[in-house]
């Protein structure tokens, strides 16, 4: 109906264009962004995040196997099991991308069908940073957080609702993430509080579906167990005050997900794209530049509370109801508690569940009642600066995200198949390891594997000495036998890192891949030993 919520804030186009025109012109451009983001998923090359649910996977022989090696990562199990299943039918990397693009187009039909915002804030939802490149693009379980939810409060808010349907969804929001485990026991407490309300009678509570919740409540958390490094006795886990001045970034890289400099590269770049840098758009926030900016610190306990109550205050504004404020809240405060107590002040994706749970807050006060117009005008302000964000990241496009495939592009191309391939570091070769399907033999670990915990990782936080790298690499073309010995490294070899325990042997570099808008970049060498005289 012409004038009715749904069709704003785009009123005033509304009156200027047919309806049938103007659904035509906002479906064309759905479509249009539906083919822009399946092209560079598919395109994306992948890096050591995503490929690392796949290998477990792949190494995991049986279910339970999958559950033992999945241990100590610190994600619930939903993901890791979607891709063992796909596993199990193909090792093609391609094939997890496949499923990628078929789970974030059903976050995108979920939201251009059924929410109940208007088709301009529809499009700019979809453009945001997080919808459009970080739970899109990159094979993440957060893809899974956005689709379970919010299928979750579109059925909450149909009448008659499926009520067990609803805690299965719960049970499953649990298993994707760790944000979204806290996410579905604040929304499990207000389906549980709804019920006993709208039945005084508590066998009217719907118990199949609360014991289902729970049991897979209790398999994810059993499942998030902490790698062992990490122990509930270590030092870091507590609450922190000074902690807390970190944990800003949250508020502000939710909602703002790009760094100033970001911008004014994008702007730079548009108008000089021969001269001018590629934008840097991955993982950006402007929270330390916005100290630089104000000439002040939030160190100041008002200035602190006022940056963590903005989302809070804008979350009432959006939707005028207290029990939505505080179920937006609960979550909100539970993201940053988390973060405080493991000291984990997390990155852009992490910071992108706090506002999808604000946009899910909007969603259900949207489908109860009829916003005011400024109220409209506020959301959509909120969406296009994330939008913003959105439209940056098709700078993905001007370079690599990451050299693993061409990397091992270039190794199949040149027939390495019986060669004994040596990598550091660990992580970043990682990648290269996923794309040729066969294992490498680490220095930092000493070992030949595709999957593993990452030197990082394992609780020594750090990278191989001078002397480890040398004396290790030795030993490791000593393991190669006959066979060629080819290093992948993440940095070049210089002469110095040969010189304390491998003066003996000679790098001839091979190819390298340098142009990753990661730390994925990689020098190929072919190693060999030097007869003594």
């Amino acid at each position: 109906m012409i004038g009715s919520a749904a069709e704003t804030p785009a009123r005033a186009v509304s009156r200027r264009l047919p309806a049938g025109l103007a659904a035509a012109i906002a479906h064309t451009f759905f479509a249009v962004l539906v083919t822009i983001d399946v092209i560079r998923t598919l395109h994306h090359p992948m890096w050591r995040d995503e490929f690392q649910t796949f290998s477990i996977g792949l190494s995991s022989p049986t279910f339970g196997d999958l559950l033992i090696n999945m241990r100590g990562y610190g994600h619930p199990p939903l993901l890791y099991i979607l891709e063992w299943l796909v596993s199990r039918v193909t090792s093609d990397p391609t094939a997890i991308q496949i499923m990628q693009v078929c789970l974030a187009l059903g976050v995108w039909i979920i939201i251009y069908v059924y929410s109940p915002f208007s088709r301009l804030e529809k499009i700019l939802l979809l453009l945001s940073y997080f919808l459009f490149w970080e739970y899109f693009v990159m094979s993440r379980n957060y893809v899974l957080i956005a689709l379970i939810a919010f299928a979750f409060i579109a059925l909450r808010e149909r009448r008659p609702r499926p009520e067990f349907a609803l805690w299965l969804l719960l049970g499953l929001l649990a298993n994707a993430h760790t944000y979204s485990t806290i996410w579905s026991m604040v929304l499990a407490a207000g389906l549980a509080m709804e019920a006993v309300r709208r039945r005084p009678d508590p066998v009217y509570v719907p118990i199949a579906g609360a014991v289902v919740y729970l049991l897979l409540l209790a398999f994810a958390i059993v499942m998030i167990q902490p790698p062992p490094w990490y122990g509930l006795s270590s030092p870091v886990v507590h609450f922190s005050i000074p902690r807390l001045f970190a944990d800003g970034t949250t508020p502000v890289g939710a909602f703002v997900p790009f760094s100033f400099a970001t911008l004014r590269q994008a702007i730079a770049y548009i108008a000089h794209p021969s001269t001018a840098i590629i934008p840097d758009f991955f993982d950006t926030n402007p929270y330390d530049e916005i100290l630089v900016l104000i000439q002040a610190n939030f160190e100041h306990p008002i200035r602190l509370a006022l940056i963590f109550a903005a989302p809070v205050v804008a979350c009432w504004l959006l939707t005028r109801n207290r029990l939505l404020t505080l179920e937006f809240s609960l979550v909100y405060l539970g993201i940053v508690l988390f973060e405080n107590i493991w000291n984990f002040p997390g990155s852009a994706r992490h910071h992108g569940v706090v506002f999808l749970a604000l946009v899910a807050a909007v969603w259900s006060a949207r489908s109860r009642q009829t916003p005011a117009v400024w109220s409209r005008w506020l959301f959509a302000g909120i969406l296009l600066v994330n939008a913003c964000g959105g439209v940056i990241s098709l700078a993905s496009e001007l370079r690599p995200f990451s050299e693993s495939y061409d990397t091992a592009a270039w190794i199949k191309q040149n027939d390495f198949a019986n060669a004994f391939f040596i990598g550091s570091h660990d992580a970043q070769v990682s990648s290269v390891a996923g794309y040729l399907g066969r294992p490498i033999y680490y220095l930092e670990c000493e070992c030949s594997r595709v999957y593993g915990p990452w030197s990082y990782n394992d609780g020594r936080h750090g990278r191989l000495t001078v002397e480890e790298f040398a004396s290790r690499l030795a030993e490791a073309v000593a393991l190669a036998g006959q066979r060629d010995a080819i290093l992948i490294r993440n940095r070049p070899v210089t002469a110095d890192d040969l010189k304390p325990g491998a003066s003996n042997l000679s790098a001839t570099l091979l190819k390298s891949f340098t142009n990753a808008s990661t730390d994925e970049n990689y020098w190929i060498y072919r190693l060999s030993a030097q007869q003594a005289p």
